[in-house]
């Protein structure tokens, strides 16, 4: 699973994100793929506390972990922009590769993001029991000339 990531400034207010999810199937079975999870989450500016939760908030997180050098969570409590569930119903044949594409719009005050996808397998979920493929990015619209890939 390979995610690849690129921008275009849509006008000086907003970005249109575009997320590309490349699966190879390396195996010698059928992948099946029939959900799919794509978030974008604001890491920089860093938000605002104000009306957030306490436990929720992700410069009070920082801050513990500079002090603590013990943390419970693996990863920081980054706001959600925006998000995609769906059902692409794809379907990757051995030594093939398939692609889903997303596009998201990001207002140009954020200057990075995490952006994190979730295909599951459906031949072997069952039940609650999820089974697939993951990854996450971090996305820097600053260093990133627009339209390149990454």
């Amino acid at each position: 699973m390979e995610q690849k990531i690129s921008h275009v400034g849509l006008s000086p207010e907003v970005n249109l994100l575009r997320v590309e999810i490349d699966l190879s199937n390396t195996g010698s079975s059928r992948l099946v793929i029939d959900k799919s999870q794509i978030y974008i989450q604001k890491i920089l500016p860093l938000a605002s506390c104000e009306h957030i939760d306490p436990k929720n908030c992700v410069s009070d997180q920082i801050k513990t972990a500079l002090r603590e050098s013990d943390r419970d969570a693996d990863s920081f409590a980054w706001p959600l922009i925006a998000q995609r569930e769906a059902n692409p119903e794809m379907s990757v044949e051995p030594d093939e590769t398939d692609f889903l594409i997303v596009e998201f719009a990001v207002p140009s005050s954020v200057k990075v993001v995490r952006v994190y996808s979730y295909l599951r397998n459906d031949k072997v979920s069952k039940g609650g029991d999820e089974i697939g493929w993951r990854t996450s990015s971090f996305y820097d619209f600053r260093t990133v000339r627009t339209g390149d890939a990454k």
